[in-house]
C-alpha cells in the first residue's frame, strides 16, 4: 500500500513517498518494508526512537509531529487511533465480513458475551468470543489473551482469521481502557451493549466522569449501528437521552423495550417472565442474582434484534454456568460460590444473593488487587462486614504491592474485629472458611472468578479458587 493512499482516510499530512505491506507499533517488529506507528506511551515515547527506526529500515513513520529524520512520514492527530484504522485497512476490514457485537460496562461484560455465544451457536451460527475468559472459537476451543480487549494489531489479526474461517458473529468485551486508548478504532459493530457504571478503575481515570465518558464514547456512529442500553443505570439513561445512534433499552424499574417481571429465586436458580418485542415468555435459569436478570435482558434484546427465537434463549438459559461468575457448588449441605465480584457494587450484590440463598450463615473470603483503585478497598471492607456473618480478608493479585498493606487498607473500612479474620494466603483462607461452614451455610469466594493464577510482582503463579475448593 502507498502512504498517500492513507492520507485522505486518516485526514493526515504526508511528507515523502513509501510503500509498505505491514504496520506495527512494536520496536521488536520494526523492519524493512514496515510502516511504523510512533506512540507516546506511559513508559516510552517511540517518537524518540526515529534514528533507531531508520537503522532498522522501516518504510515510513506515522507520527503526531514531524520528526527530524530522513524518512517518509505521515502526521496525524492521534497515532493510537491511526494504528487500528491502518491495521483494519490492511486486513481488508474484517468487521465488514462478520457481525461484531461489543459489550461494555463495569460489570456483566463477560457473562453477556459468554451467554450470547451460547445462544447464537445454539441457533446454528458460527460464533466466537473475545474477552476476560480468553478467545473461544467457533468449535468451543479456548486460548488465552492477556487483556480483556486485545491490542489493535492482535485484535485485527484475530478478527481477520475468524472472518476467513466463515465466522458469522463475534462477541467482544470492550473495556474502558480499550476505549480510552482507541484500541477498537476501525472496528464496525453491528450492535453494542451497555451494562452499568459503578466504581472501578479510578486509579486510571481519576474520577467517575472520565470513566463514564470512556464508556459513553462507544455509542456513536463512528463505531456502532445500534446501541442496547440499560435504562435503570444513570449513564444508560444519559446515553438514551443523547441518542446518537439507534437505540433499544432493557430494564426492570424504568420504561424499557425489553423488561422482566415476577422474579423468584432459590438456591437452584431463578424464575421470571420476560417481555421482549411484545413476546412474553418464561425464563427458568440456573443463574443467580438480580444482576443476572439484567444480563439475560441484554441477551434477549440482542438475540431478538438479530431474529433468534425466544425458545433458543430459553433452552440455553435453562442449564448454563458462566465460569467464575457466581458459580455454585454444593457439598455436605454447604454452598460454595466462586464469583469474580471485585468492585464494591459487585461484592454487595453477590453477598445479597448469597443471603437470599440460605437461612444459615454467609462467610466471605475476598481481597483487593494491588496497583489498582485503592479507594474501593475500605468500601469493600465495609460492604463485607455488613453483608456477611464472617469475613476472611486475604490476597488477590497483589502485583507489586505488599499483600499486608492491601489488607490493612481493607481493614480500615471494618469497624470491629469480632467476626473478621486475616489470612494472607488465599488457599489457607478458603480452607479456614470451609472449616467454619456448617450445613446450610454459604461460602462466597470473591474477586478472582475463573482466573488461573495469582499475580505476585509480575509473576503469574498457577492458582485457582475452584481447584482449592475441589481439593478441600
Amino acid at each position: 500500500m502507498q502512504l498517500t493512499q492513507l492520507s485522505t482516510y486518516l485526514h493526515a499530512t504526508v511528507y515523502g513517498q513509501a510503500t509498505f505491506d505491514r504496520v506495527t507499533d512494536r520496536l521488536d517488529q520494526a523492519a524493512e518494508g514496515v510502516l511504523f506507528v510512533c506512540i507516546k506511551g506511559n513508559r516510552r515515547d517511540t517518537h524518540l526512537d526515529a534514528t533507531l527506526l531508520k537503522q532498522k529500515g522501516v518504510a515510513a513513520l506515522v507520527v503526531e509531529r514531524k520528526l527530524d529524520v530522513d524518512l517518509p512520514q505521515m502526521v496525524v492527530e492521534d497515532t493510537r487511533g491511526a494504528l487500528g484504522l491502518i491495521a483494519h485497512r490492511l486486513a481488508f476490514d474484517p468487521t465488514s465480513r462478520l457481525k461484531l457485537v461489543g459489550v461494555t460496562g463495569t460489570n456483566g461484560k463477560t457473562s453477556i458475551c459468554y451467554i450470547l455465544r451460547k445462544v447464537f451457536s445454539k441457533a446454528g451460527y458460527k460464533c466466537c468470543y473475545i474477552g476476560t475468559l480468553g478467545v473461544v472459537d467457533e468449535k468451543g476451543m479456548t486460548s488465552d489473551t492477556p487483556l480483556t480487549t486485545p491490542d489493535p494489531l492482535d485484535l485485527v489479526e484475530m478478527l481477520s482469521k475468524m472472518a476467513d474461517r466463515g465466522v458469522q458473529y463475534v462477541f467482544l468485551e470492550v473495556s474502558a481502557h480499550a476505549l480510552h486508548y482507541r484500541k477498537i478504532a476501525g472496528c464496525r459493530f453491528a450492535a453494542t451493549i451497555f451494562t452499568n457504571l459503578t466504581q472501578d478503575h479510578l486509579d486510571f481515570f481519576d474520577n467517575m466522569e472520565r470513566y463514564a465518558q470512556a464508556k459513553r464514547s462507544l455509542f456513536c456512529p463512528e463505531y456502532t449501528s445500534l446501541g442496547i442500553v440499560n435504562s435503570d443505570d444513570e449513564l444508560g439513561r444519559s446515553i438514551l437521552k443523547e441518542r446518537k445512534v439507534p437505540l433499544l433499552s432493557y430494564g426492570l424499574y424504568n420504561p424499557a423495550d425489553v423488561f422482566a417481571i415476577l422474579m423468584r429465586e432459590d438456591a437452584d436458580g431463578m424464575d421470571f417472565t420476560l417481555n421482549a418485542y411484545d413476546m412474553i415468555y418464561r425464563i427458568r435459569t440456573t443463574l443467580h442474582g438480580e444482576w443476572s436478570v439484567y444480563n439475560v435482558l441484554a441477551v434477549a434484546t440482542c438475540a431478538g434484534y438479530f431474529g433468534i427465537a425466544p425458545a433458543t434463549v430459553q433452552q440455553v438459559l435453562a442449564q448454563i454456568e458462566v465460569p467464575g461468575r457466581f458459580s455454585v457448588r454444593q457439598k455436605n449441605g454447604v454452598y460454595f460460590v466462586v464469583d469474580y465480584a471485585h468492585t464494591p457494587d459487585g461484592l454487595q450484590k453477590s453477598l445479597a444473593t448469597c443471603r437470599a440463598m440460605t437461612q444459615g450463615k454467609v462467610i466471605v473470603v475476598f481481597g483487593c488487587g494491588g496497583e489498582r483503585d485503592k479507594d474501593k478497598r475500605s468500601k469493600m471492607g465495609r460492604i463485607a462486614e455488613k453483608g456477611a456473618d464472617y469475613v476472611i480478608v486475604t490476597s488477590d493479585n497483589p502485583r507489586g504491592e505488599e499483600p499486608l498493606a492491601i489488607i490493612r487498607d481493607i481493614e480500615a473500612g471494618i469497624s470491629g474485629d469480632d467476626k473478621v479474620e486475616i489470612c494472607p494466603d488465599r488457599a489457607d483462607a478458603i480452607r479456614l472458611a470451609c472449616d467454619m461452614a456448617k450445613g446450610g451455610d454459604v461460602v462466597l469466594v470473591a474477586g478472582k472468578g475463573a482466573e488461573t493464577y495469582i499475580d505476585v510482582a509480575g509473576l503469574k503463579i498457577p492458582y485457582s479458587d475452584f481447584d482449592v475448593i475441589e481439593k478441600l
